[in-house]
């Protein structure tokens, strides 16, 4: 696998993994507003 890709593939992993997390804390920390925040985006 070329190092580019590889570095590449990892940053975008770590986006898609932050990503779920904070999706998580947000459901999780304010259920109520978790509709809202899916309408507006």
């Amino acid at each position: 696998m070329d190092r580019k890709a590889r570095v590449y593939f990892n940053a975008l992993f770590y986006l898609y993994f932050e990503t779920l997390i904070n999706l998580f804390n947000t459901q999780k920390y304010c259920p109520k507003n978790s509709n809202s925040v899916v309408s507006k985006e």
